[in-house]
């Protein structure tokens, strides 16, 4: 039986305003401290904003204040199982954690170890990998690499909190195609600009972008949002349709499909690339559909827009996916288990 009060310590590459850290961490620490556990967490950097001073001159200080205090944390705390989101952590690090006695788990939900910047991160994920107790990834091809440098790997698909983003009733007109991200991923929507212009040519569609680059599909008539934890919820909620386009290739092929959960938990029906795991979460003419040549994106937003009743059918149908299989209630349970499995 396990004893009220044992700690586990976080450690997470970003902060809350991370989408990785957020819902991969921090969104556990309700469920785990209801069970008893008590949570330390020691997030890698401070929350951004966006001043000049505090970019170049404050947040470096920061950082580097932080990555003092993860270390003390590590070698002088009291914790029975250290939780590594995403980071990265050096070689003698571990030699020391091993000497305690503690237990390592390693959770990350992209293809980190595929990097144009770092030639070396295929081997500190591999070296994350191996010195790990437990790993946990968001997808199968994440956790196919995992599996090669480690026994005990498990999936936890990256949750939605279904009490934040939740159904909602839709305007009648125009129909909204919504889509979610960063700038850095907005890069995905440029292969599409041509059917998106082809479908304002033919009905009256709107484009709400939440998170993109400003610069992003200039050629069309869309409404560019900042992201904001604040804003999320509301922010879906003008959607009519969610989108989810990849490329189809090695790094893509590991991503965890969260915003088409953002989408599928208010109930909106998906429409995605068949990359990666968006070919299990979809059901192609159920809750959404898989799209590949420009002629599919087309064709199926098209009849998405023109059938009221097709959109309501399917985010039904996506709906009851996520309250099944993706929420944070579902991933919750999940979480515990396997925690609970290390310290028994």
């Amino acid at each position: 039986m396990r004893k009220r009060g044992e700690r586990i310590l976080f450690i997470t590459q970003g902060n809350i305003d991370h989408a990785s850290s957020r819902i991969r961490g921090v969104q556990y620490f309700p469920s785990l401290r209801r069970r008893g556990f008590s949570v330390l967490w020691f997030p890698r950097i401070p929350r951004k904003h966006n001043s000049y001073w505090w970019r170049y001159f404050i947040f470096p200080l920061v950082k580097r204040i932080n990555t003092f205090r993860i270390f003390w944390a590590a070698f002088f705390f009291d914790y029975e199982i250290l939780f590594v989101q995403r980071h990265f952590l050096p070689v003698w690090f571990f030699r020391h954690i091993r000497k305690k006695g503690r237990k390592i788990v390693y959770d990350f939900d992209d293809a980190i170890y595929i990097s144009e910047r770092d030639s070396r991160a295929d081997y500190k994920t591999s070296h994350m990998i191996r010195n790990a107790d437990l790993v946990i990834t968001s997808s199968p091809v994440l956790a196919e690499y995992a599996c090669k440098l480690n026994a005990n790997v498990e999936i936890i698909t990256s949750p939605v909190d279904t009490e934040l983003i939740k159904p909602f009733e839709k305007k009648s007109h125009p129909v909204t195609i919504g889509w979610i991200g960063s700038g850095w991923t907005s890069k995905y929507l440029e292969p599409l600009e041509e059917v998106f212009s082809m479908l304002q040519k033919k009905y009256k569609v709107d484009f709400l972008l939440v998170g993109s680059s400003q610069n992003i599909l200039p050629g069309i008539k869309r409404t560019i949002c900042a992201w904001t934890l604040e804003r999320e919820s509301e922010l879906i909620s003008q959607m009519d349709i969610g989108i989810m386009p990849l490329l189809n290739r090695e790094f893509e092929k590991g991503k965890g499909g969260y915003k088409l959960f953002q989408y599928m938990a208010a109930r909106i029906p998906v429409v995605a690339s068949p990359v990666g795991i968006n070919s299990e979460i979809v059901e192609h003419g159920v809750n959404g559909f898989l799209c590949e040549s420009k002629e599919e994106w087309f064709d199926c937003l098209s009849l998405l827009i023109e059938d009221k009743q097709r959109r309501e059918e399917m985010g039904k149908h996506a709906y009851q996916a996520v309250l099944e299989k993706y929420s944070l209630t579902v991933c919750s349970e999940k979480m515990l288990s396997l925690i609970q499995t290390l310290i028994r």
